[in-house]
């Protein structure tokens, strides 16, 4: 499964009487009345969270070569877990 191309960006947008928080995906604007300026930001860096989780795993498998603790291999697993479930392998 792969993502929209971007960029990502977060855009308010200035109503009458209030501030519509808006993602602009590769031009496609997704925005809600009830979504908040958290959840729009979250939204707009989803791309730049997964390409820096994918590169940590290649880290921690790394530091774990050295680390036979065990400590690494939650840390590995969530990790792994989160990027399965962002490109579709919850389903």
């Amino acid at each position: 499964m792969k993502h929209t191309k971007g960029p990502w960006r977060y855009k308010p947008y200035a109503r009458l009487d209030y501030i519509e928080h808006q993602v602009d995906i590769g031009g496609i604007i997704l925005g809600h009345d009830d979504l908040t300026e958290a959840d729009a930001r979250l939204l707009a860096a989803a791309p730049e969270l997964l390409k820096a989780l994918k590169g940590l795993v290649f880290e921690i498998e790394d530091m774990a070569i050295f680390d036979d603790s065990g400590r690494w291999e939650g840390i590995l697993k969530r990790i792994k877990e989160t990027i399965r479930k962002a490109e579709g392998g919850d389903k």
